[in-house]
């Protein structure tokens, strides 16, 4: 993990990185600051179910779940959902609640945030 928290620091580094234009392999053109907020999601969502699967504390501080939250709005998009190939990458929607948001990133993602984790009743 610290070798890749290096590796991503250096990639990131340069004054221009965020402004770059990227090509990813799937052949999708973003910007650094795209790639950013996609970084920003998967860690936020993966550090999300391990902590559910583990019964750890399962809460994102206020600032990073919202930034996580408007990073996962841009970068899911409705044709990535509801695939039904072996390993696809998003359910539907979970709807959230009246008058709550911060686990809205999850639900995006097609998780729902206030499933009991195992071993935790």
């Amino acid at each position: 993990m610290r070798q890749a928290a290096t590796e991503a620091a250096a990639a990131w580094a340069g004054d221009l990185a965020l402004s770059a234009r990227l090509t990813m392999p799937w052949g999708e053109v973003h910007t650094g600051t795209a790639l950013v907020d996609m970084y920003l999601v998967e860690l936020a969502t993966h550090a999300w179910d391990l902590a559910q699967a583990t019964g750890q504390l399962d809460r994102l501080e206020r600032s990073l779940a919202l930034s996580a939250l408007d990073g996962a709005r841009a970068v899911i998009k409705p044709e990535y959902r509801n695939m039904v190939e072996p390993g696809a990458p998003f359910g539907p929607e979970v709807p959230p609640p009246p008058r709550r948001r911060l686990g809205t990133a999850r639900r995006l993602h097609g998780r729902e945030p206030r499933m009991p984790a195992r071993g935790r009743s």
